[in-house]
């Protein structure tokens, strides 16, 4: 295949030219430079596309050295001993508040055996939950293992660190070009119309950027670099890990499975539907019949007050259009 210059996988076809201006097409999503080779990789691959990580690495550092050099790993230890687990679903690290958690429980069919938090009174409904949907596993006292357990910030750090690179990686790039363009437009916060579009199409452009699907895939195809002190599995995909975990070392499944209407129950007391809603009912309307009036172009944070001023000249003609006709 390669004598007749068959394009696989792993062969694109494309020479280095190629492969670098691909880079610099997908670094436009990252301009304070703050994804690593090993990111921009997996970002290839999810779209069937190969370029090494080390051609990666050097052209990333000959194009742009001070980004380069500014992503160096820094690491500090917190645990004076090694993380362990036995199995997939024994303990989740939880920052969330009850109704996100109650959704992935519906969505799983489960809970974990046990629940861990910070001390954060936002997380303070989360734990009557975590005892109530216990009774569904009655081999465990609550004095042998508690359902919940609350620790400093500081222990808790494995979830702490998940949001810091979805911070540096991704919605750091969008409050960038949120806060420098902001200004540029001449947006006035004191003006309703101006506040109102700007979160409802910002928050948006958040959850486009983001792409949790994306992130979730692209997080579960992570290969964990292999460490030999280490207590966790390591040496391969953290998907592979968790449906597998017997070619780990570790225990089957342990979720604690929970009937569906019991789930409802909590959700209809703690879930609402405008928890992700950006803006009253009234002001999202006024913004979705808006953006569909340009023609619901495509988002991205890079034309987020392009669309901003699109929408506010078509609030602006339909306001002139009708005084017109009510003169």
């Amino acid at each position: 295949m390669k004598k007749e210059n068959i394009k696989t996988a792993r062969r694109s076809g494309m020479d280095v030219i190629d492969q670098g201006i691909a880079i610099l097409k997908v670094s436009e999503d990252d301009p304070l430079g703050r994804w690593g080779a090993r990111l921009v990789k997996e970002k290839f691959a999810h779209k069937g596309v190969h370029i090494p990580r080390d051609f990666i690495t050097a052209f990333r550092q000959a194009e742009n050295p001070s980004a380069a050099a500014a992503r160096h790993p820094h690491t500090r230890k917190v645990h004076h001993h090694g993380l362990y687990l036995s199995g997939p679903n024994e303990e989740w690290l939880a920052d969330v508040p009850p109704a996100l958690y109650l959704r992935l429980v519906r969505k799983i069919g489960g809970m974990c055996v046990q629940t861990a938090t910070d001390k954060g009174s936002e997380l303070s409904k989360l734990i009557p939950n975590s005892f109530h949907l216990q009774i569904y596993q009655p081999y465990l006292s609550e004095e042998t293992l508690p359902a919940h357990k609350a620790v400093k910030s500081i222990y808790n750090i494995t979830r702490e660190c998940n949001w810091r690179p979805i911070w540096e990686k991704e919605l750091g790039n969008v409050a960038f070009e949120y806060t420098s363009g902001k200004a540029l437009i001449g947006f006035h916060q004191d003006d309703p119309i101006h506040e109102g579009v700007a979160s409802w199409l910002w928050g948006k452009i958040v959850q486009v950027q983001l792409r949790l699907d994306m992130i979730v895939t692209e997080s579960q195809a992570h290969r964990v670099r292999k460490q030999a002190k280490s207590l966790l599995p390591t040496g391969g995909r953290r998907i592979d890990m968790y449906e597998h975990p017997e070619d780990w070392e570790g225990q089957e499944n342990q979720l604690i499975e929970i009937p569906g209407e019991d789930i409802d129950k909590l959700l209809n007391e703690y879930d609402r539907p405008d928890l992700l809603q950006f803006g009253s009912d009234e002001m999202v309307q006024f913004c979705e019949y808006l953006f569909e009036k340009i023609g619901s172009p495509e988002l991205s944070a890079k034309v987020g007050w392009k669309v901003f001023l699109r929408m506010l000249k078509c609030a602006e003609e339909d306001n002139a259009a009708a005084e017109a006709g009510g003169n």
